[in-house]
């Protein structure tokens, strides 16, 4: 629709573009008038939102467990999408968002050392999983596992591809 009314190539035909705008039909569309079951989008940010808030007072920082919860993949959309939003990209984050996030400490990116799975920094455990590498190595005078033979190896291989990419660049 929006395409046809821009005049550019689209499967709208007039015919379609009148039945759709008879009936109310808008090519874009405010975020508060999208429902969700009973609920607005906003309304639904909003709650994401102050649950965030209650977090962060109680635990003092913006950061949930990696995957921990519905919660975590929020913050992680919504740090995506005001990622997107700084670089002036398409995204679904708003000025007033952004502003609702700095004002409680929100920031789009993060160090690994602050980011927790369950009790531990992310920096914690590649720490120690470093040292189970040192380990290995020296008892066994090497520092290839087979990929997939246990946590140890799946994470060698993980830091591999790490490795390479940031080589790479």
């Amino acid at each position: 629709y929006r395409l046809f009314k821009e005049g550019k190539s689209s499967s709208m035909t007039e015919e379609r573009a009148q039945k759709l705008e008879s009936i109310g039909f808008k090519c874009s569309f405010n975020v508060g008038d999208v429902m969700r079951g009973d609920k607005t989008l906003e309304h639904i940010w909003n709650a994401s939102f102050h649950e965030l808030e209650a977090y962060k007072f109680k635990h003092g920082r913006c950061y949930l467990p990696v995957g921990s919860c519905t919660l975590g993949r929020w913050v992680g959309h919504q740090r995506d999408q005001y990622r997107l939003f700084k670089e002036g990209k398409s995204s679904s984050m708003t000025e007033e968002r952004a502003q609702k996030l700095e004002s409680i400490g929100f920031k789009c990116s993060f160090n690994v050392g602050d980011v927790m799975r369950g009790d531990k920094t992310l920096e914690h455990i590649w720490n120690a999983s470093f040292h189970e590498l040192e380990a290995y190595k020296f008892k066994h005078g090497r520092c290839y596992l087979p990929v997939g033979s246990c946590t140890l190896g799946r994470w060698v291989g993980h830091q591999r591809d790490q490795y390479r990419l940031f080589k790479e660049g």
